[in-house]
């Protein structure tokens, strides 16, 4: 089995869904501080827990894009 097909099979099994998965996660987490911040938006506690969620929401979807970016080049790179 060459290098190639080695590179190719670890980024299109593994990491790719892997990162698609995680990017999920932070997707949920975001909508559920958006859910959480306009359903008990009266509460002050729940209001900076509901952004909390959302600032982190945003920062996992940057970093998965970042991921997926870098792994994209790498990908080019090796091949």
């Amino acid at each position: 089995m060459s290098l190639d097909r080695i590179i190719d099979n670890l980024f299109t099994v593994i990491i790719q869904p892997l990162i698609l998965l995680l990017f999920a996660v932070a997707v949920v987490l975001f909508l559920f501080g958006v859910l959480k911040t306009l359903v008990k938006g009266g509460s002050s506690e729940a209001r900076e827990t509901g952004r909390k969620h959302i600032t982190w929401g945003i920062v996992g979807m940057v970093i998965m894009v970042s991921a997926w970016a870098i792994v994209r080049i790498l990908e080019n790179t090796l091949r």
